[in-house]
């Protein structure tokens, strides 16, 4: 089995649309980020699995890695920034709880689910905002 490489993940990348004005730092994040189970997304036609900016990752006590949220999962935080390809780069930054967020902004919102909805705007402090 090959070695992983530890790699820390940036925080100086674009700022999603999601997170307003503010300027993303260690305190915001989960410490170490984490990693992304790459089997529980879906591939796009050219094989590439990418996985946007405020999607809403869980994993339950025995799972290891992070996967999209589902019912049953004891951590469930925002992901921070873009995964161009999960297959290629499986890291994960983790928006910690009670940090402010323009829901409207995130990803699909209109079409999530009334519990996912609940669940983010009993995490994080929601601002209406504009939509995109």
């Amino acid at each position: 089995m090959a070695k992983r490489r530890n790699v820390d993940v940036p925080l100086s990348r674009t700022q999603p649309s999601y997170l307003a004005e503010h300027v993303i730092t260690n305190d915001h994040t989960l410490i170490n980020g984490g990693r992304v189970d790459d089997t529980q997304f879906d591939a796009a036609p050219s094989g590439r699995k990418y996985i946007p900016g405020g999607t809403l990752m869980g994993r339950t006590d025995d799972e290891r890695f992070w996967g999209p949220w589902a019912s049953g999962d004891t951590e469930v935080y925002l992901s921070i920034y873009d995964i161009e390809d999960a297959l290629v780069d499986d890291d994960v930054a983790l928006l910690l709880g009670g940090f402010q967020i323009y829901h409207m902004r995130l990803p699909g919102w209109a079409d999530l689910p009334a519990a996912t909805q609940t669940l983010i705007r009993e995490k994080y402090v929601c601002l209406r905002g504009l939509t995109v």
